[in-house]
C-alpha cells in the first residue's frame, strides 16, 4: 500500500512540475511577444483572480474533499446529498458576488492604469467558470478519481492554455494583452467538460436523489477555517505582484517581476512533492508517538529540501541572468529579486513540516496567527519599500515576511513538548 502511495506521488509531483513547465512555457511565449509592461498587467490580473477565486470558493470546496468520504463511508446519504448541493450552490452564488464587486470597483475607481483595470473586468468575468471547476476537482478527488481529476487540472488545462497561446504567437509578432487572458479563461472554460465528466457518478444511483439534510452553520465554520489558511497563503505570496501593479508607477518593471513570480513556482511545486511523501509517514509517526523516528523523519526532509534547494540556487546563482534573458530584454533587471525570493521560498519550505506537525497537533489557530502576522508584517513594509525601491523592494519585504513566518513555526514547534 506504501509503495502505491508513493508511486502515485511521484506521479502527482511530474505532473505538478509538467504543469509549472507548461505555465512557465505560456509566460515565455507571452512575454516574447507582448511589451513587459502588458506582460506585467497580464501577470497581476492572474494573481488577482486566484487570489479572487480562492476567496469566493469560501473554502467550501476543501470541506467536500474532507468531508464527503466521511457521510459516504458512514452511509450518510441525506447530509452527502445536502453538502453536495450547498457548497456548489454557495460557492457560484458567492463568485457572482465577488464578480460583479471586482468589476464596480474597477469600472468606477479612478485607477491609473486604465488598461489593466479594463483587463481584470474582462477576466472577471471567467470567475464562476474557475470557482466551479474548482468545485468539481476536489468532488472527483473525493470520489477517488484523484490522479484522473490531479491529470486534468496539472496537464490538460496548461495544455490549452499553451495551444491557444501558441497559436496567437505564430499568426502575429504582437499577442495583445487581452487575447491572452481570453486564452487563460477559455483554457478553464475547456476544460469543466472534462472535470465535469471524472466528478460524476459521485453518490450511488439509488442514493443521488432523495430527502437532503443541511448544516449550514457547522459547514460555513469549518469552510472558513479552510478558506483562511488558503487566503493567507495566496495573499503572502501574490501580494508583491499586487501592489507592483496597482501601487507601483512602472509597469514595465511589474512585468520583470511577473516573469520572477512564475520562475519560483517551481519552488512551492518541489516543497509540495516532498510533503507528498513525507506527510502520511508523520501521521503514522505521530498516531505511534514516537519522537525518535520524528526527528528522523525530520532531518530525512532536511537533507533532500537542501540538497533540491541547493541545486535550484546554484541555477539562480549562475545562470540566472541568461534565463530571464530568455523572456526579453531587460528581464535581467529581476535577477536580484528572483535570488531574494528563492533564498526566502527555500528556507520557507524547508519548515513547511513543521506547520503541518503543529495543525496534526490541532495548533490551527496558533498556526493561522503566525500567517496573518505574516501577511500583516508583508504589507506593512511592501507599500513603502515598493514606492522606495521598486521590484527589489517588493522582493525585499515578501522575503522577510517568508522567513518570519518560517521561522515563527520552528519556534512554536519547538516550545512544544514532545512526549515519548
Amino acid at each position: 500500500m506504501q509503495t502505491n502511495d508513493n508511486f502515485q506521488a511521484i506521479l502527482i509531483t511530474g505532473m505538478a512540475c509538467f504543469n509549472w513547465a507548461i505555465f512557465s512555457l505560456v509566460g515565455l511565449i507571452l512575454a516574447r511577444h507582448m511589451p513587459a509592461a502588458d506582460y506585467g498587467r497580464y501577470g497581476v490580473v492572474v494573481a488577482l483572480i486566484t487570489m479572487l477565486a480562492t476567496l469566493a470558493t469560501l473554502g467550501l470546496e476543501k470541506l467536500v474533499l474532507r468531508g464527503l468520504p466521511h457521510y459516504t463511508e458512514s452511509e450518510k446519504w441525506e447530509e452527502a446529498r445536502g453538502l453536495l448541493l450547498f457548497a456548489v450552490i454557495f460557492a457560484i452564488i458567492s463568485s457572482v458576488i465577488v464578480a460583479i464587486g471586482s468589476f464596480l470597483i474597477h469600472y468606477y475607481s479612478d485607477f491609473k492604469d486604465l488598461r489593466q483595470a479594463n483587463a481584470m473586468n474582462l477576466l472577471i468575468v471567467f470567475l464562476p467558470i474557475i470557482v466551479l471547476f474548482s468545485y468539481l476537482l476536489e468532488v472527483a478527488s473525493a470520489k477517488g478519481n484523484y490522479l484522473g481529476s490531479t491529470l486534468i487540472y496539472r496537464v490538460v488545462l496548461p495544455l490549452l492554455m499553451l495551444s491557444g497561446v501558441g497559436m496567437l504567437g505564430s499568426f502575429d509578432s504582437q499577442v495583445n494583452l487581452y487575447q491572452a487572458l481570453l486564452c487563460y479563461g477559455g483554457a478553464w472554460l475547456l476544460a469543466l467538460g472534462p472535470i465535469a465528466w471524472q466528478a460524476r457518478g459521485i453518490l450511488p444511483p439509488s442514493q443521488r436523489y432523495g430527502k437532503r439534510v443541511y448544516y449550514p452553520r457547522l459547514w460555513l465554520k469549518r469552510s472558513l477555517s479552510f478558506l483562511s489558511f488558503g487566503l493567507l497563503n495566496t495573499l503572502l505570496n501574490s501580494s508583491g505582484l499586487l501592489v507592483l501593479g496597482y501601487i507601483h508607477s512602472d509597469a514595465t518593471e511589474t512585468g520583470y517581476y511577473a516573469a520572477v513570480a512564475q520562475l519560483t513556482n517551481i519552488v512551492v511545486v518541489l516543497g509540495t512533492a516532498t510533503n507528498r511523501f513525507y506527510l502520511p509517514e508523520l501521521s503514522r509517526i505521530m498516531d505511534r508517538n514516537d519522537p525518535a523516528a520524528l526527528a528522523r523523519l525530520f532531518h530525512s526532509r532536511h537533507l533532500i529540501v537542501l540538497g533540491v534547494s541547493a541545486i535550484y540556487l546554484l541555477v539562480v546563482l549562475s545562470a540566472g541572468q541568461p534565463i530571464l534573458r530568455l523572456f526579453g530584454s531587460g528581464y535581467e533587471q529581476a535577477w536580484i529579486p528572483w535570488l531574494l525570493l528563492s533564498v526566502a521560498l527555500c528556507i520557507n519550505i524547508r519548515y513547511a513540516i513543521h506547520a503541518a506537525y503543529l495543525q496534526n497537533e490541532h495548533h490551527d489557530l496558533e498556526v493561522l496567527l503566525i500567517l496573518i502576522a505574516g501577511v500583516v508584517l508583508n504589507f506593512a513594509l511592501l507599500i513603502p519599500l515598493t514606492l522606495k525601491f521598486g521590484i527589489i523592494g517588493a522582493a525585499s519585504s515578501t522575503s522577510i515576511a517568508l522567513v518570519a513566518v518560517s521561522l515563527g513555526f520552528k519556534v512554536l514547534y519547538h516550545r512544544l513538548p514532545k512526549s515519548g
